[in-house]
């Protein structure tokens, strides 16, 4: 297995993306390697946010 996973995470609280988009609580985000910004994982609309590890919490692989 690589060290180089995906690191996901999902929002405490409803937000406002950079693009202006409304995102509930609980949705699933990718973070984008190398930098501290997340990607929204939705296949209909792109939206992005700073990670911030008070308002967002890693998602825990089983």
């Amino acid at each position: 297995m690589s060290n180089t996973q995906a690191k996901f995470y999902r929002n405490n609280s409803d937000l406002e993306s950079r693009e202006g988009i409304e995102v509930e609580a609980g949705s699933l985000w990718k973070l984008n390697p190398g930098t501290k910004d997340l990607i929204l994982v939705d296949d209909d609309q792109y939206a992005s946010c700073e990670l911030d590890e008070e308002n967002f919490y890693k998602e825990i692989d089983e």
